[in-house]
């Protein structure tokens, strides 16, 4: 589009070249060109101009206005390369947004005669347009950017729900296996045990749905994350209450390694799914800090093992064996 708009102002202007200079980094480099000699489009894609004296890219960056620079070959401050370019008049308009320029248009003549008004208000009128155009270029990238975000987004929140839903179903499943044990003949320390189990149960499902409610909150700008210390050994215990039925019932042993580290996170994580490989084999879980197993309170990095007790090869992990 931009080489069509300075094709337009050179015919429009009688102008035997045009280009406009955008915006990289620091500098302002040539975006589009029409009617330049090949050696000199080469010199050109080199140039990098800075607002100054010698260029009329130059000086409509630094004046903010129309430079109409009538004879270059008798004007002491500029360039001299751009004296060799053989042009001998150029006009230079800023694209001006919001008082800010973004680029500029420079038309040039290789013959001594000056721009008139009307070609003058001819070539605003183009550098408008070309304003006009890269702020529309702009906004739809800005829009795609954000449609990605927001693609993004809506994957990752498919994601958490898939695995909220999956982990939602371990505290249900021990909530059966607890309440299983209670039809049978146990002694009352037992019982006070299962029904601490069922307690835990029941809070963690609360927990995972408030979590979830959390999860709309965020959405809506009514939550804001507070970033706080979470102990890992509250995490372990809940899990050893929820899973440690389940185990036994299939007559294997869960044994959780005492944890004091903590992870700062927005809110307490939700049932750790490291332990669904209780259910399909014989594991011990053993979360610990890393490298070392020595429990170090605030730990940078904290590890989440499984350990075969070696019944099962490692490929066994995630099916029944």
């Amino acid at each position: 589009l931009l080489n069509q708009l300075v094709d337009l102002a050179a015919r429009l202007c009688a102008a035997n070249s045009a280009s406009i200079w955008r915006p990289f980094g620091e500098t302002y480099q040539i975006a589009a060109a029409f009617g330049h000699p090949p050696e000199h489009t080469e010199r050109l894609d080199r140039l990098s101009v800075r607002p100054g004296r010698d260029t009329g890219v130059g000086r409509a960056l630094r004046e903010r206005k129309v430079v109409h620079i009538v004879d270059i070959q008798g004007d002491l401050e500029l360039h001299q390369e751009l004296k060799a370019s053989g042009n001998r008049t150029i006009i230079a308009v800023p694209l001006m947004r919001e008082g800010v320029p973004i680029g500029v248009l420079v038309m040039s003549r290789q013959t001594l005669r000056p721009f008139t008004e009307r070609e003058i208000e001819l070539a605003t009128t183009v550098a408008d347009q070309a304003m006009i155009a890269i702020e529309n270029v702009r906004l739809f990238e800005a829009l795609q950017a954000r449609t990605r975000e927001l693609d993004e987004a809506n994957q990752a929140k498919s994601r958490f729900i898939a695995a909220a839903s999956h982990d939602l179903r371990q505290p249900l499943h021990a909530l059966g296996l607890f309440v299983d044990r209670l039809h049978g003949r146990v002694k009352a320390a037992e019982r006070r045990g299962i029904v601490e189990q069922i307690d835990a149960a029941v809070a963690a499902m609360d927990e995972l749905f408030n979590q979830l409610l959390d999860i709309s909150k965020l959405d809506a700008g009514v939550l804001t994350p507070t970033i706080s210390d979470f102990p890992i050994a509250h995490l372990l215990k809940r899990t050893e209450s929820i899973f440690a039925g389940r185990a036994r019932k299939k007559g294997l042993s869960l044994r959780i390694v005492s944890n004091r580290s903590a992870v700062e996170t927005s809110h307490g994580p939700m049932i750790t799914r490291q332990a669904n490989a209780t259910s399909i084999t014989r594991m011990t879980a053993d979360m610990s800090d890393a490298p070392s197993a020595t429990p170090r309170p605030l730990t940078p990095r904290l590890a989440a093992r499984m350990r075969p007790c070696g019944v099962c090869s490692p490929t066994d992990a995630n099916s029944d064996c």
